[in-house]
This record gives C-alpha cells, structure tokens and sequence, in this order.
C-alpha cells in the first residue's frame, strides 16, 4: 500500500500545528487584593497625631508573589498646616518605608498583615484632640514581583 506524498505531508504539518497549539500555554499570572484594612490614630508628640492603617493582603492569583508594596491615601486631607486637628497629607517627597512596607513572599491564597505608619498627619494646639479620621482613605497594593520557584 502506498500513501501518497500529499497526505504525508499534511499529516505532518498537522502534527506541528497541534504541537504549538499544545505548547502555547498561557503564563500563569500572580493578583494580591487588600482582604481587611482599618486605621487607627497614634499620637507622636504632645501636639501631633498621625493616621495610622493594619490590614491583611491576600494572594488570589494562580502563582506565589513577592515584594508586595502596601500603601496608605487620604484623598480628602489638605496640603496646608492649620495646627487645627486637620488632617493633611505628608509632604510629597516619596513614601518611606512605614508608609510603603513591603512584604517579602506570599504563597498562593495565603494572607499577610500590614501596618503603614503616617497615611496623615494632624499638627494640634496643646492638649487639642485631632478632628475624627477623615472620610475618603484607601489602601492599594502598589506592586509586586511573580515568585518563581
């Protein structure tokens, strides 16, 4: 019995097509949400407060991350010192490091707790409380590194 070169020839082609189909398979991708977060206020000296948030992050993607970059915003703090008890954004020279921690390595569906010092600040007269935690506050993931293992 002989097979003629054409069917050969499409048979193989099949073959590699298949084969790349297969292979082509899509890269496994990392995805950390902010499962809980809460502020609190945390005097730092006699006449000033500072905002404070704790929380978990949680990895929900399909592989291990690491380096995960956690901050704090006020979205509706002032840029302006009243020594009022209003709360005002920290100068815009960068976060620091206890505003921005970053959490080293979380496995997949794994949580991890946060703290992030001075998401605001409250300059107060003497004795003065600061006013009550502003209204509009968020904390984001920044960014995070896919773990390969």
């Amino acid at each position: 019995m002989h097979i003629p070169d054409r069917t050969i020839t499409i048979c193989f082609l099949l073959m590699v097509l298949s084969v790349c189909l297969f292979s082509c398979e899509k890269p496994k991708s990392g995805k950390v949400v902010v499962s809980e977060y809460d502020f609190y206020i945390e005097r730092v000296t006699k006449t000033g407060f500072e905002l404070c948030a704790k929380g978990k992050v949680k990895n929900v993607g399909e592989v291990a991350v690491k380096n995960v970059a956690v901050t704090g915003n006020c979205l509706s703090c002032t840029e302006v010192y009243k020594y009022d008890g209003s709360w005002i954004n920290p100068p815009d020279t960068g976060k620091s490091a206890e505003q921005q921690p970053v959490i080293n390595y979380i496995p997949i569906g794994e949580e991890k707790e946060f703290i992030i010092k001075n998401v605001a600040y409250a300059p107060t007269q003497r004795d003065q409380s600061p006013k009550d935690i502003p209204e509009k506050l968020e904390v984001v993931v920044v960014s995070f590194e896919t773990a390969s293992e």
